[in-house]
Parts: C-alpha cells; sequence; structure tokens
C-alpha cells in the first residue's frame, strides 16, 4: 500500500510556494531588487530580441550591441538571483526560529501535564 505525500510537503510545490513568497516581498521592499528589475524591464523593451532569444527554438542573428544586450540581460538576471537565494535562507531562518518557538511550547505543556 502506498500513500500520497502531503502536497504542501511535494518539493516542487512548496519550492514555487516559498520563491513567490520571496519574490513578493523583495518586490515591495527591496531597492536593489525593484532597481533591477526595472533595469531588465528597460532592456527588454529597448531589445526585444532578449524575448525572441529567450523564447524561440529556431536560431537567430544578433549584431555585436543586441549580444551585448544578452549578455547583460543575464548579468542582471543572475544579480537578482543571487538577492533571492539570499531572502530564501533568510526565510528558512525565520521559519526556523518560529519553529523552535512553536516546539518549545509544545515541550514546555508536555512537562506541566
Amino acid at each position: 500500500m502506498t500513500t500520497q505525500p502531503d502536497i504542501i510537503w511535494n518539493e516542487q510545490c512548496l519550492g514555487i510556494r516559498i520563491g513567490e513568497q520571496v519574490c513578493t516581498y523583495l518586490k515591495k521592499h527591496d531597492a536593489e531588487y525593484q532597481r533591477l528589475q526595472k533595469k531588465i524591464l528597460e532592456l527588454t523593451e529597448k531589445y526585444p530580441v532578449i524575448e525572441t532569444f529567450m523564447e524561440s527554438n529556431q536560431s537567430i542573428s544578433l549584431t555585436e550591441e543586441e549580444h551585448k544586450a544578452v549578455h547583460r540581460y543575464f548579468q542582471l538576471e543572475s544579480e537578482k538571483e543571487m538577492i533571492e537565494e539570499e531572502y530564501h535562507f533568510y526565510m528558512g531562518q525565520a521559519q526556523m526560529i518560529s519553529y523552535g518557538a512553536m516546539l518549545g511550547k509544545i515541550k514546555k505543556s508536555n512537562i506541566g501535564k
């Protein structure tokens, strides 16, 4: 007999949920993250070929300027992802502190019985 794991513990779903929470927080509260998002948007608006490059399976030709723009896009995305990873760590730490406090209360209530 096999059992289905609880959906919240499904690693992929949990990762997506936490990623969404981190990005939502950063979009509202982190100036550097906001700056990077703005730069990425400006770059993709100025060079629509970036989106074509990212989404197409076909070969495309890039000018030297477009190539530099694609390279810059990847640099900015990498910087943005580094901030997201940092905040994934912080969120994990915050949740562990909360979890530890909850376990302490449970232990204390069980000892009192």
